[in-house]
């Protein structure tokens, strides 16, 4: 009866592994391929890809892996050397999805799309460099300063090209419009003409309000003459670095 009773409380044991490994088993080939099969294009003019690999599996897992990995988004990460980094973007790919507002991603693309259109009809004919065609940035970065600071951040640092970075300026580091609308409010012909980027070049420092009154303070780094087209990572992070040693934090 002994040898019975373990062998029955051995089974239930046996076959969790078995599910397991063949829930790696399905799910390691879509974190793999899974990419290719991604709908990237919403006109649909272009059919994803196909796989071998992926053709033959069916079942709950396999739609489940084929929704994660199949959708939308298009993850290709498993060629990373490292595993602790490929463990990092598996744990969020496949993590349940976090809720969201819609109407406030709505409202934020709707404020940098009408920033963008007044500026258009303002001062048409001045250089400007517009975030048309990637206002997702606003929401996007909407999304970090608030998940920053719900998790005890109290500063930001960005540094950008000029595209767009006079909404970002707005609507991420909370300076005024009217300070941002000044800069096009200039006599020098120059301006029409091609040569009035400097207000792309300046920065911004404001305070930005979590959803839960939480406060952080973001700033757009200014840019000199060029450096736009140059990386600006490393003395970003020296920034980021003279900061946390300044602030003693860890």
């Amino acid at each position: 009866m002994a040898h019975r009773t373990t062998l029955s409380q051995e089974r239930p044991m046996q076959t969790a592994k078995e599910g397991d490994q063949e829930r790696n088993r399905i799910f390691d080939a879509f974190r793999r391929w899974g990419y290719l099969e991604a709908r990237l294009d919403p006109l649909g003019i272009f059919e994803p890809l196909k796989h071998p690999d992926l053709e033959g599996l069916s079942g709950e897992l396999a739609e489940e892996a084929r929704r994660i990995y199949c959708g939308t988004i298009g993850a290709d990460f498993m060629h990373l050397a490292e595993p602790e980094r490929r463990r990092w973007i598996i744990e969020r790919i496949e993590a349940p999805a976090e809720k969201v507002d819609p109407h406030k991603i709505l409202e934020r693309l709707i404020r940098a799309d009408l920033f963008e259109q007044v500026l258009q009809a303002r001062y048409l004919g001045s250089k400007r460099f517009s975030l048309e065609g990637v206002t997702a940035l606003i929401p996007l970065l909407d999304a970090i300063l608030n998940a920053a600071g719900e998790h005890g951040a109290e500063s930001s640092i960005m540094a950008m090209s000029h595209r767009g970075r006079l909404n970002v300026m707005v609507h991420a580091a909370c300076k005024s419009p009217h300070e941002v609308v000044a800069g096009f409010e200039d006599v020098d012909p120059r301006s029409v003409l091609g040569a009035g980027d400097v207000k792309y070049h300046i920065g911004a420092t404001g305070t930005y309000v979590t959803s839960s009154g939480k406060k952080i303070a973001p700033r757009v780094e200014s840019e000199p003459s060029g450096s736009c087209r140059s990386r600006c990572s490393r003395p970003l992070a020296r920034q980021a670095d003279a900061l946390r040693v300044a602030r003693r934090l860890p």
